[in-house]
């Protein structure tokens, strides 16, 4: 009988078991529909947005050493993971989960994050978005078992090894970053775990609801991550938890080449009651706003950070499918707002200190602006959040990272970054701090 680690290491799709008597070097070509990505934090207040923005070459031509492993059944051998620091802070165990559909050049990624209990929305996405998806996921002690289970449903579908990355992101323990933190706490979870083969997501429900981390969690950094292990150009940045409507890769591919000339595309977003079927297309969601069940997201508690302007002629014109897609141009509003935006794999990315809680998603529409790149709405896409939020709660000032001070010094420090990197356009957006 194979042990549990075995078993761990046959469900992780980038650890390829093969027979050799000698050891080889693999080169992985890295052209997945979905990709998910598990990351390990570290500190990250000394990160290079640069050092960033240059590590996303490195995945898509990637060299695994083979070294020998001695198991249960004999000698194997099998290719290194490519597990490697992010910052000072973080490990990141790069395409945990690999996919193997090859993309076209107006194919868009759906780039999401989470902590690791958030990872059963993947399925959902494979199902209603349609498309690539790269995740980056967040482990701690505390949150093997949903790892586990996210790892066992992954293997239930064919599907989600031609669409879905996964990338694992773990606080950075010591001075290297390597495979047996996940490895043995997989283990330990699995071996505590009963009925971990069935393929019901209803089986683990409890399971990820009820995995919490106990560490801080670096959103910016995570977000990040999510977008370098993408394996497209054209990249929609999401929190995981939002649900897209059908078909909505099909409908983000066909901006692709607005995206290449130099404009972000904001996706609106919305929020539902939790006492209805999630909105899929326009005349469901049109139908929860005559009911008073939809609205804007965080309509109730942060309004000018999530408006879009012009939602009324946006319901009227995307509510027929006939209508080609189009693109409306809008001004850039302020330092607060964060829409949820398609980008282009070289357009800025998330600046990762500024810390979660303090306008961390903020940040990359203000340096997308001072870019200079434009804005424009899309028709006909759309995602919701379930829930209507309608004042700020204890976790979320609980979770915050830092202080207000803290925040103040980096959003200074920030700032001067930007003026000097984009000095004609703080007029047109303004400044971050």
């Amino acid at each position: 009988m194979p042990s549990t680690r075995s078993l761990i290491r046959q469900g992780s799709a980038n650890i390829l078991r093969t027979r050799m008597k000698k050891p080889i070097i693999l080169l992985l070509i890295c052209g997945c529909v979905v990709m998910t990505t598990i990351v390990y934090f570290t500190d990250v207040t000394k990160l290079d947005v640069k050092e960033i923005i240059n590590a996303k070459f490195d995945v898509y031509e990637i060299i695994n050493d083979v070294v020998n492993v001695i198991d249960d059944d004999g000698l194997n051998t099998e290719p290194v993971a490519d597990i490697r620091p992010h910052g000072d802070l973080l490990c990141v165990w790069w395409n945990f989960t690999t996919s193997t559909a090859q993309p076209n050049d107006d194919d868009a990624t759906l780039s999401v994050h989470g902590t690791v209990g958030y990872s059963k929305f993947v399925f959902d996405h494979v199902a209603h978005w349609n498309g690539f998806i790269s995740g980056s996921f967040s482990v701690d002690n505390t949150s093997f078992p949903a790892l586990v289970a996210y790892r066992q449903l992954y293997k239930c579908n064919p599907i989600y090894e031609k669409t879905v990355r996964t990338h694992i992101v773990w606080w950075r323990l010591n001075s290297t970053c390597d495979s047996d933190y996940v490895m043995n706490g997989m283990e330990e979870a699995a071996s505590n775990m009963t009925g971990i083969n069935s393929c019901d997501l209803a089986d683990y429900e409890g399971i990820f609801k009820n995995s919490k981390m106990s560490t801080i969690y670096k959103a910016n950094a995570m977000r990040n991550i999510a977008r370098i292990g993408a394996q497209t150009d054209i990249q929609l940045i999401a929190d995981i938890e939002n649900h897209f409507c059908d078909n909505a890769s099909i409908i983000a591919s066909k901006f692709a080449d607005d995206v290449r000339n130099g404009t972000a595309v904001v996706v609106r977003r919305f929020e539902y009651s939790d006492t209805v079927e999630v909105p899929r297309n326009i005349s469901a969601l049109d139908d929860l706003f005559k009911k008073q069940l939809a609205f804007e997201f965080h309509h109730f508690y942060y309004k000018w950070g999530h408006e879009v302007p012009h939602l009324k002629e946006w319901v009227k014109y995307s509510i027929n499918p006939e209508n080609p897609t189009s693109l409306d141009p809008v001004k850039y509003r302020s330092n607060i707002w964060e829409p949820q935006l398609i980008v282009h794999r070289d357009h800025p990315y998330h600046h990762e200190r500024v810390p979660f809680g303090y306008s961390d998603q903020a940040v990359l529409p203000h340096v997308v602006c001072r870019a200079g790149i434009e804005f424009k709405v899309g028709s006909h896409i759309f995602s919701g959040h379930r829930s209507i939020r309608r004042r700020k709660s204890y976790n979320s000032r609980r979770n915050k990272e830092g202080n207000a001070g803290y925040a103040k010094t980096v959003g200074r420090a920030y700032e001067k970054e930007l003026a000097q990197k984009y000095p004609n356009t703080t007029k047109r957006c303004g400044k971050w701090a």
